[in-house]
């Protein structure tokens, strides 16, 4: 019915269209991406890649802010500190360390872990230290992919851990805000998403920025993403009172030196001759000895 030449050639063509297919499927659902996480927060009108514009313009008190794998500058460092202290609440996931000045605005240090990974197998469990991410026996265990170690310089006790107790995920409190770091981005990536487990902590998390009526805000990887400009109005507050004090010890020392200077003044003037100051009591009318007494009119002397 078909000749050799005729099937090859529809077998190149199919395996050619195949390829094309799984291609362009990859470029945007590849396995190590962030693409179910990401559907995942629009399904829950979390807001992904919004205009910095809306973002700079919101509150900290009444948003949450989501970065996965982000790029940190020293001057990142200090806006993230901001906000969160502001009253913003941040989820940070990041293992690369292009992220460490991320971690550093709240002490934790992004290391190389020494729990073993591929030497025994690409996956590893995870122990959960704290009843906020809600571990059961349906879900499983909670797996992660190659984790960075997570460091304390506080003394903070992590809230995931490896089986080694390196922890990878902090749940922190800073000034009014909130955080959630974690050192290990293939948590939420798209393979490791098909663990029960994993969808668990991924919701658990976008539910927990979602609370009090947050606007959420969620930036990919190799985005640019900013933090309101609201998050430094606790600090321009603090500078005014600053202010305020330093212009009441400006008045008063000044009241003290005009004080003292009218003092030196006087001291002078009193100490000088010629130039005494006397204080001289005005003498009062003395009344008329009783033997002067004066004649009433019409009263004379008998002759």
């Amino acid at each position: 019915m078909f000749d050799r030449r005729t099937l090859a050639t529809l077998f190149f063509i199919a395996l050619w269209t195949i390829g094309i297919t799984g291609m362009t499927h990859s470029q945007t659902h590849r396995w190590n991406t962030f693409s179910k996480f990401i559907n995942e927060a629009k399904e829950q009108s979390i807001l992904s890649m919004a205009p910095l514009e809306q973002v700079r313009a919101s509150e900290p008190s009444q948003t949450s802010l989501i970065l996965l794998d982000p790029v940190c500058s020293d001057s990142d460092r200090a806006k993230l500190q901001g906000y969160v202290e502001g009253g913003g609440r941040l989820v940070l996931v990041a293992e690369h360390p292009k992220a460490r000045a991320c971690f550093d605005a709240f002490g934790l240090s992004l290391t190389e872990s020494t729990s073993p990974t591929f030497e025994h197998g690409p996956i590893i469990r995870l122990r959960i230290n704290t009843p906020f991410f809600e571990q059961h026996k349906t879900t499983g265990f909670l797996l992660a992919n190659h984790p960075r170690k997570l460091i304390s310089a506080d003394g903070f006790e992590p809230a995931i851990v490896t089986k080694d107790g390196e922890g990878i995920v902090f749940k922190l409190s800073f000034g009014q805000g909130r955080l959630i770091a974690m050192s290990d981005s293939s948590l939420f990536i798209n393979q490791m998403l098909e663990v029960t487990s994993n969808v668990h902590l991924m919701r658990r998390v976008l539910q927990w920025t979602k609370t009090e009526g947050r606007i959420g805000f969620l930036f990919g990887p190799k985005t640019k993403w900013d933090v309101p400009r609201q998050s430094f109005k606790a600090s321009t507050r603090f500078s005014k009172h600053i202010g305020r004090i330093i212009l009441i010890c400006f008045a008063a020392l000044a009241g003290i030196v005009l004080v003292m200077l009218t003092l030196t003044r006087m001291t002078s003037l009193m100490s000088k001759p010629g130039e005494q100051i006397y204080i001289i009591q005005r003498p009062e009318q003395s009344a008329p000895a009783a033997g002067h007494q004066t004649p009433l009119s019409g009263e004379g002397s008998e002759t």
